[in-house]
């Protein structure tokens, strides 16, 4: 009986060894998430209607635990804008009260410029909208949505970064204030229309009670004329 049991006891080592081995009771590990700073390259020329405007000079890829942006640093050239007016520019998620819109994107690359992550749009206005008033020499670091956590771009692929940029006229300027003013002007003249319609109405009025008053009067004068010689005769013998 004794050395069934040790038998017995034995048999379940081994399985529980062989088990052990293959896998087998264990859960898959999960990949390890990237977090941290990861510096890159740049293409130092921005493509695009900025191209000669600023050009590109550092990059890094900040991934956190729950998100993650990539930060550009760009600087102003000596060239002076040209064709527009600055004071009529406004980046296009600033709003639409400009003349003229701008946009800057950024791609991400890996081994032989294959694009990894393209179009990453703004991760906040405030550093798209300084850009412009930079003087020659200047630097700003422009900060794109990159995602994050697992979600994010693998910073061990990533090894470089291009922007591109783009310089519209808004064909929405203007459009907002012309629409007012004609709403406003056409309610004024259905106002006017109402008022002339109501002005209308109580001179109809008006003249139907004149015109009352004059046939009563009409008849008075007929009824009561014989009434009033008979007076003046009178009169005339005093």
């Amino acid at each position: 009986m004794q050395r069934t049991i040790m038998n017995f006891g034995a048999m379940l080592f081994v399985s529980a060894t062989i088990l052990t081995s293959c896998g087998g009771g264990s859960k898959e590990k999960e990949p390890e998430k990237k977090i941290g700073d990861f510096p890159l390259t740049v293409d130092k020329g921005m493509t695009g209607d900025f191209s000669k405007y600023y050009e590109v000079t550092k990059a890094v890829l900040k991934l956190e635990k729950f998100g993650g942006k990539l930060m550009v640093e760009v600087k102003r050239t000596d060239v002076p804008f040209e064709g527009f007016d600055v004071d009529h520019l406004k980046f296009e998620h600033e709003g639409s009260g400009a003349i003229y819109q701008y946009d800057i994107k950024a791609d991400l690359l890996g081994d032989n410029d294959l694009p990894l992550e393209s179009s990453l749009g703004a991760y906040g206005n405030d550093p798209f909208v300084t850009m412009r008033s930079l003087k020659a020499g200047e630097t700003l670091w422009l900060e794109f949505s990159a995602g994050g956590g697992m979600d994010g771009p693998d910073p061990t692929k990533a090894k470089k970064v291009k922007l591109s940029s783009i310089l519209a006229v808004n064909e929405n300027y203007g459009k907002e204030s012309a629409s007012s003013g004609s709403s406003d002007d056409s309610e004024s003249e259905s106002e006017s229309e109402s008022e002339s319609e109501d002005a209308g109405e109580e001179l109809d009025a008006a003249a139907k009670a004149m015109l009352k008053v004059g046939a009563k009067a009409a008849k008075g004068i007929y009824k009561y004329g014989g009434l009033e010689k008979e007076l003046e005769k009178e009169l005339d013998k005093w």
